[in-house]
């Protein structure tokens, strides 16, 4: 029998895992059966229950066999089974195999790309973090501070606590600067006796065009550049209506228009969570890569490239 790997529950009273055998008996007579206690007592991560017993002819007996670790290794134990007291020889070797993982934290994706955004916009992603083998958990984490203190925010919006009715909680991080940054860090979660669990974290804020394309083609309806005397060109983040921005032009400033308050976000689970960032509309998209492949073809290449990106994937 293999229980295979199971993980060691945290807790006050850990659960064993179990399953069944069935012991059978084909023969006219009836027949003594019971399975050496030693060598099962010795194992002490089995136990089976009942462990001796008598079947009538054609009965069958169902026996549960019980599975509890208590350290990360692989756990092999050979039990002998005797029939009618002889002891001499074993009937048959019954081999239970099984293997104690530890209990861990981990998370819906390998890392946190927040969108890269203008300077004083926010950045959001929505992230899950799940657990296996906890019975309860409050999770405490930190950012790591190996390019020094970050202004990344971490809340959640579920409440820390995980457990056995609580795979998973929903993580959001965010971030806003006033200066042109780029870092990549870690979101280090910690369990109750201290162990680590870390993610990468990574964002951008600038204020060049270049930096932060994806941003104004995916919020190209929303933008608002604000020019103001002996200022650099920034995107401002007013809500106001096409209408308002002509009469207030911002302060003698050129205006375009209203942008949305909300941040610029990552929604877990969906199309999006998958690239790190809202994608970018799919006709847009073609555009680009219409524009990359005419660029190629007269600047760089003498062969003719149709298609991008498929041409050079």
């Amino acid at each position: 029998m293999n229980f295979k790997t199971k993980v060691i529950a945290k807790g006050q009273k850990p659960l064993p895992f179990h399953s069944d055998i069935t012991i059978s008996n084909p023969d006219s007579n009836p027949v003594h059966w019971k399975v050496d206690k030693d060598a099962l007592d010795a194992s002490k991560v089995y136990q089976m229950n009942p462990t001796e017993g008598t079947l009538e002819p054609t009965s069958t007996l169902r026996v549960r066999v019980t599975f509890n670790p208590h350290e990360p290794t692989e756990y092999v134990a050979k039990i002998p089974l005797y029939l009618d007291n002889d002891t001499s020889k074993p009937y048959l070797i019954i081999e239970f195999r099984g293997e104690g993982a530890d209990a861990k934290i981990y998370f819906d994706r390998r890392e946190i790309i927040l969108p890269p955004v203008p300077l004083d916009i926010e950045t959001k992603a929505t992230f899950l973090v799940c657990h296996n083998g906890y019975e309860n958990q409050e999770l405490r984490c930190k950012i790591a501070n190996e390019v020094g203190k970050l202004p990344i925010d971490i809340t959640f919006p579920d409440g820390k606590n995980l457990g056995v009715t609580k795979q998973k909680v929903k993580v959001e991080a965010t971030f806003k600067f006033s200066t042109p940054l780029s870092f990549t860090t870690f979101v280090d979660f910690f369990d109750d006796e201290g162990n680590k669990f870390s993610i990468p974290i990574s964002g951008t804020t600038d204020n060049s065009i270049f930096t932060v394309y994806s941003f104004l083609q995916r919020h190209a309806d929303e933008i608002c550049f604000r020019v103001e005397p002996n200022k650099p060109i920034k995107l401002d983040q007013s809500v106001v209506t096409d209408m308002e921005s002509a009469k207030t032009n911002f302060g003698g400033g050129i205006a375009g228009r209203a942008f949305s308050k909300g941040a610029s976000s990552v929604v877990s689970r969906t199309a999006r969570s998958l690239v790190g960032y809202t994608p970018v509309r799919s006709d847009i998209l073609e555009r680009n890569c219409e524009f990359v492949a005419r660029w190629f073809n007269n600047m760089i290449s003498a062969n003719l490239m149709e298609n991008f990106p498929a041409a050079v994937v």
